[in-house]
């Protein structure tokens, strides 16, 4: 995929508007929530820790006209060389290895499926009002949702997932759009998540200037606008969270939703 094409199917967040993240509350378990708001750290999670196992699934073709045999060939011997071996040894090898039914597509799937384990990603979405994710993501309503600005790094860099049948096709050797664009894929059956991800590649984002710990982004004080608590959040854990809210640094305004009286929907008012 072309880089102008895929800033067209992956465009950044309108930094006009917000993103919203849900999360559940254990009152017993504390650290994630607090790792948060009162380190200011945003963590991303790792391929293997997202709750679809379809995630991150690129395909590598020989069918595709971009991956030539002997472009291929020249990577691979070029690799061989830069690891230590010398050029007639890295030749033989890979001369041998192509002959291998399978093996070009077998093993850079396996490359591109170790190269996409090592990304990070953070999930939002584009309204709180949505019933499935206060179900799904918010422990049925016991949980609460965290609006985001769009105008601050990280959250600016967030772009758009794109919702297809078929698992993304990748050029070899994988460039940083190639790398990017595993992780925005998904079915067709999670459109109605209406996702946008924030990636986290140590390289890029220490080049980006944003500050990091390896797992995590570290963001503004002004990041966050609003926290909207769930409607079947107990005031013990309510209390809880708005206690670790009050340390922090950051000054949101704090809504409780509650469930509309004539239609399947949320109201919130201020606190």
């Amino acid at each position: 995929m072309k880089e102008e094409e895929f800033y067209e199917v992956h465009p950044y967040v309108d930094n006009k508007k917000s993103l919203f993240r849900f999360m559940s509350f254990n009152i017993e378990s504390t650290e994630y929530i607090e790792h948060l708001f009162l380190k200011r750290r945003l963590y991303h999670a790792l391929a293997e820790e997202l709750n679809d196992p379809f995630e991150g699934k690129p395909h590598f073709t020989m069918g595709n006209p971009a991956n030539s045999a002997q472009k291929i060939r020249k990577h691979l011997i070029k690799s061989l060389i830069k690891s230590g071996q010398k050029r007639k040894d890295a030749e033989k090898v890979v001369s041998a290895s192509m002959k291998i039914p399978n093996f070009v597509e077998e093993s850079m799937n396996k490359l591109l499926e170790e190269a996409f384990m090592k990304l990070r990603v953070c999930c939002y979405t584009t309204s709180n009002k949505n019933l499935l994710f206060w179900s799904h993501y918010a422990d049925s309503h016991k949980g609460f949702c965290i609006e985001f600005r769009t105008d601050l790094a990280p959250i600016s860099f967030a772009q758009k997932v794109e919702y297809t049948k078929t698992y993304p096709q990748v050029v070899y050797p994988i460039d940083n759009i190639g790398g990017r664009r595993m992780a925005l894929v998904k079915s067709p059956d999670w459109s109605y998540e209406d996702e946008f991800r924030s990636l986290f590649i140590a390289n890029s984002c220490t080049k980006m200037g944003i500050p990091h710990d390896g797992k995590s982004y570290i963001i503004p004080p002004s990041s966050i606008k609003n926290v909207y608590l769930g409607c079947q959040m107990s005031q013990e854990s309510q209390d809880s969270l708005l206690s670790i809210i009050a340390k922090s640094d950051f000054t949101p305004k704090l809504w409780k939703a509650s469930m509309a009286k004539d239609a399947f929907e949320l109201a919130f008012e201020a606190i």
